[in-house]
């Protein structure tokens, strides 16, 4: 089947043309001098990552321990006038529940103070302490080559 050139067609090499000779703004490079001398990336700042991370972007969810266990204990108090006397096991579950928890925050923190981060199935990135420990340790060159000259 061969290609016949409407108007219409003429009409939108006109809008994708770039220059005179017709050629379309996403034509390919001719040869490799042309790509050399094309504008290139302008350094506006030096190209170096800070020594620290502000954490606010993080998208860890955070943790709420024992939910489940303080719900069950607030509504027998609830249904019980909040007397704590009928409620004890609740009450003994939530405790054993956030004592628990506190011992494997304690135990999480004295192993990143050793440099031991546990890193859970669900979590896609790494602590934040960990990561500020990592920039601090390797913290970037400051003096940086701005790299060839290009033109601009």
């Amino acid at each position: 089947m061969k290609y016949v050139k409407s108007s219409y067609s003429r009409y939108l090499k006109k809008l994708k043309c770039s220059n005179p000779n017709g050629s379309s703004v996403r034509a390919p490079y001719g040869s490799v001098n042309e790509l050399i001398t094309h504008k290139q990336f302008k350094l506006v700042l030096p190209m170096v990552l800070k020594d620290n991370i502000s954490g606010k972007g993080s998208n860890l969810k955070p943790d709420y321990p024992c939910i489940e266990s303080m719900n069950v204990m607030i509504n027998c108090l609830k249904i019980n006038d909040y007397n704590e006397a009928p409620c004890g096991t609740e009450i003994k579950e939530f405790t054993e529940c956030f004592q628990k928890y506190s011992s494997d925050v304690k135990l999480a923190d004295e192993q990143a103070k050793k440099g031991i981060y546990n890193i859970n199935e669900n979590q896609s990135k790494f602590p934040i302490k960990f990561m500020q420990k990592m920039l601090k340790e390797y913290k970037t060159p400051r003096k940086v080559d701005d790299g060839p000259d290009l033109p601009h």
